[in-house]
């Protein structure tokens, strides 16, 4: 699995002046085509690349916050 956040001007701008209140950050990155480390675990999933079992051992383990969409 992976989560890959390519860094544009837009999220630039938004850390250079230290955005990051109510998820602006995150709102920012999944405008530019950000998709989320949960998201691209049901897609191989769905698609038959991989199991329940990897997704929870790979995804949810490293989930510091607990957040589970």
């Amino acid at each position: 699995m992976e989560e890959v956040l390519v860094f544009n001007r837009r999220l630039r701008t938004a850390v250079e002046r230290e955005a990051g209140e109510g998820g602006e950050l995150e709102q920012i990155a999944l405008d530019s085509g950000l998709v989320t480390l949960q998201k691209a675990a049901i897609h191989k999933l769905t698609a038959g690349i991989t199991t329940v079992e990897e997704i929870i051992r790979t995804v949810y383990s490293i989930d510091m916050e607990g957040d589970v969409e």
